[in-house]
């Protein structure tokens, strides 16, 4: 339920942020240290964070974190030197979030 549907645009189902916080793999608070794009504006961006604070889960201290290219797309803005913390999820070995799991998200 936490997947944006594949709409033109982004449009997230209503959920609390303790619901999202809850369905999320891991929740860190950490710093972005790169973000590399691949695949043009709609494509799937990498953000490298490194992790200063696990709250949930056992990610690396250096987490490469994937999103889709655009907001449109539902994709999470990754600003290099953003900190904050970021909310993920795991799958096939890989950690990725998207707009509407970063609602849950504590600034």
């Amino acid at each position: 339920f936490l997947l944006p549907s594949a709409a033109m645009a982004c449009s997230c189902r209503p959920n609390s942020a303790e619901a999202l916080r809850q369905s999320a793999d891991a929740i860190v608070v950490g710093r972005v240290v790169d973000v590399a794009r691949e695949g043009g504006r709609n494509g799937t961006v990498t953000a490298r964070i490194a992790v200063s604070r696990r709250l949930k889960g056992r990610p690396p201290r250096m987490v490469a974190v994937e999103t889709r290219g655009n907001s449109a797309m539902c994709g999470y803005g990754f600003a290099v030197g953003q900190s904050r913390e970021f909310l993920l999820v795991r799958r096939d070995g890989r950690y990725s979030t998207n707009l509407c799991l970063m609602t849950g998200a504590r600034p």
